[in-house]
């Protein structure tokens, strides 16, 4: 086969290789003339180009020699003058008086005078060798000739840039031909390929993949033969992969955890839920012992119960160390005479976490509504009473009990707020805004409450804060809750600051108070919903600000956490994407 591929590589070499050889000198013979007409036709075109900025040099007083010298600097080449007349202008200033240097006429200069433009090729004395002129008209505003302009350039321009462009063309050439033989390499074992398939597959005998043979009917015969053979073992093996992979794919896309064993309770298999749930490698695990893998005692009893009695057997166990509920369900088989066992297990923790969660909403939910309900129920107890009658005491019952009113108003509408954020149903108007604009309006809306309180509100934003992507009025409701609970927790005669910088990617705010503080152990917990500082105080609000501005910060890509030492105050803050930065990324 390697001879036959040899043999094929050289016929093609040779059909190329002659072919380009043909194209080759071609080419070699008429790159003269077509260098030559290129040379012409971009001489020409730079001298229209200077005939057509060329009317200044033709006015008595200009100055020639210095445009001369520009001009053949920019042509490449020696530019003259001449007037109507066909002679050459004087460098400088008017013509002088008495007879020209040269009362001989050019003839590509009489070519343009009668033409319009010319290019001839010739011998100009004093120079030994050949040069190409040529020559255009240049003509004032209403198209009268003023002169005529002409260029020249060494004639030997012509044969440097020919012969450049044959030793380019012998490159060119060169490279083609190494390509050609690597291609007819390529080519002679693609034709010859089936050939080797045949040859393989005959001297090595097992049949595992389906060929193509080109050539004599014979051998197209046999690779039909041989495809045949290939095809039907293909058809099986692809079954068992399709089966194999049906199964793998149902068990890695278990949230359950599943794990099978054999009759001895060594692991056979575990999919990545058991591997998260009970801490292993599934790769590791295979061939060792459940026990050895899950370390609990009870999930290994429930699998030993279950393929003793040869019957499914479902258990709840508390996981160790950290105390996760997990409901466990094992099912035996019976395989080669053996009962081998499938375990699946449910992590309960989320479930209960839910249930937990909903007992403490409701909870927390009837403690801040039973409050105002009571209030309402003692004024209406008061007036039915007889309270009624006296029309301040009454007007001053009504006002508690609107007051009452507006607060389990203002608990509903956090709540919808925080439920349409956590469900991401709320509505976001992003667009770049300015970080201080929205701290100093915050802080002009509670400056009332600080005065109340006897506290200084500090607003330190420098001006030229870049711009962040936000929803004005979802950030003004952070900046304002952060300032009212920094406000209401800060004694008399203390400083709430708000500070505000630029990092690499955002924009950094901080409301900073000296309050009581924010004990240790309750830092950890005070974004979450209905939480307070100090529970055995009663004081306004129903502790949903900190988890709603919590999660209006988040959907804007930013970040919000807080600081503090018992007794030493506290800092919140929050950080927000910066528009230039995001719009560089888009």
């Amino acid at each position: 086969m390697q001879r036959l591929t040899a043999r094929l590589a050289l016929v093609f070499s040779l059909i190329v290789l002659l072919a380009l050889g043909g194209v080759v000198l071609y080419a070699w013979g008429h790159i003269g003339q077509v260098m030559e007409g290129q040379v012409h036709v971009s001489l020409l075109e730079r001298t229209r180009l200077l005939a057509a900025a060329g009317r200044p040099a033709f006015e008595p007083s200009a100055s020639r020699a210095l445009l001369l010298e520009e001009w053949s600097k920019a042509a490449g080449g020696r530019v003259s003058l001449f007037d109507t007349a066909g002679l050459p202008l004087p460098d400088v200033g008017t013509e002088p008086s008495g007879t020209p240097p040269s009362a001989v006429v050019p003839p590509e200069v009489a070519q343009a005078m009668t033409a319009g433009e010319a290019i001839v090729q010739r011998f100009s004395p004093p120079g030994p060798e050949p040069m190409v002129f040529a020559a255009v008209v240049v003509r004032d505003v209403q198209g009268r000739p003023l002169g005529v302009v002409r260029v020249g350039v060494p004639a030997s321009a012509v044969p440097q840039a020919a012969g450049d462009l044959r030793w380019t063309l012998l490159g060119t050439a060169g490279i083609a031909a190494v390509l050609t033989i690597l291609l007819a390499l390529l080519a002679a074992w693609w034709l010859s390929r089936p050939f080797s398939r045949l040859a393989r597959i005959a001297a090595e005998g097992p049949l595992e993949e389906s060929i193509y043979a080109g050539g004599t009917w014979e051998a197209r015969q046999l690779a039909r033969g041989l495809n045949r053979m290939a095809e039907q073992a293909r058809e099986m093996a692809a079954t068992v992969s399709a089966e194999k992979n049906r199964l793998a794919s149902i068990l890695m896309s278990l949230n359950e955890a599943l794990i099978a064993t054999d009759d001895q309770g060594i692991i056979q298999l575990a999919n990545p839920a058991a591997e998260r749930l009970f801490g292993f490698q599934a790769q590791g695990a295979q061939g060792l012992p459940l026990i050895h893998v899950v370390r609990d005692y009870e999930v290994a009893q429930t699998l030993t119960k279950g393929i003793q009695e040869g019957r499914p057997v479902a258990a709840q166990v508390e996981l160790v160390p950290d105390r996760r509920m997990v409901t466990i369900i094992v099912t035996p088989y019976q395989a080669d005479g053996k009962w081998q066992a499938v375990l699946l297990a449910r992590d309960l923790s989320d479930l209960q976490q839910t249930q937990r969660m909903r007992r403490d909403f409701v909870a927390n939910v009837s403690h801040e509504l039973r409050t105002p309900l009571a209030g309402i129920a003692a004024t209406l107890d008061a007036l039915d009473a007889g309270a009624l009658e006296d029309r301040a005491v009454a007007r001053q019952f009504l006002a508690n009990v609107r007051e009452e009113v507006n607060r389990m108003t203002r608990l509903v509408e956090e709540l919808l707020e925080l439920s349409g954020l956590e469900a991401g149903r709320a509505q976001f108007n992003v667009v770049p805004i300015s970080v201080e604009e929205a701290v100093r309006k915050a802080a002009t809306s509670l400056s009332p409450m600080a005065e109340r309180q006897g506290v200084a509100l500090r607003v330190e934003c420098p001006s030229d804060l870049p711009l962040v992507l936000a929803d004005q009025d979802r950030l003004h409701e952070v900046v304002v809750n952060l300032l009212h609970n920094a406000i209401k927790f800060s004694p008399p005669d203390r400083a709430v600051i708000v500070l505000a910088k630029a990092e690499e990617s955002h924009i950094v705010v901080s409301v900073i108070d000296h309050g009581p503080g924010i004990a240790a152990d309750r830092l950890p917990y005070i974004f979450e919903r209905f939480y307070k500082g100090d529970p055995n105080r009663s004081q306004e609000g129903a502790g949903l600000g900190l988890s709603i501005a919590r999660h209006i910060v988040e959907l804007h890509g930013g970040h919000i956490w807080a600081e503090s030492e018992e007794g030493q105050g506290a800092t919140f803050t929050f950080t927000l994407p910066r528009a230039d930065v995001a719009r560089s990324k888009a």
